[in-house]
C-alpha cells in the first residue's frame, strides 16, 4: 500500500502532536541515515524540533527528511 507523502506527514504531525502532550519519546529515521531518539519540543508545520536524549543535543528535522516516525522504545535490561 502506498501512501502519498503529504498524507503521510500529516498523519505524522497528528502523532507527534499527541507524543508532545502525552510525554512519549520519538524515534525518527532520516533519509540521509541519522536516527534520533528523544523528546519533542515543538511541532512545526514544516519541521519536528526534539531534544535527543541519546546524543543530548536538540535537532530540528524537516518533515521531508523523515522516513520514519515512531515511538521510542528502551531496551530493558534483558535486551528485550
Amino acid at each position: 500500500m502506498n501512501i502519498d507523502i503529504n498524507i503521510k506527514i500529516e498523519r505524522w504531525k497528528e502523532k507527534a502532536e499527541d507524543f508532545l502532550e502525552n510525554n512519549i519519546r520519538c524515534f525518527i529515521k532520516s533519509l540521509d541515515g541519522g536516527y534520533y531518539s528523544g523528546d519533542i519540543l515543538l511541532v512545526g508545520d514544516n519541521w519536528i524540533s526534539i531534544y535527543d536524549i541519546i546524543k543530548k543535543e536538540n535537532f530540528r528535522i524537516f518533515w521531508l527528511d523523515i522516513i520514519l516516525f515512531e515511538e521510542w522504545k528502551e531496551k530493558r535490561e534483558d535486551g528485550k
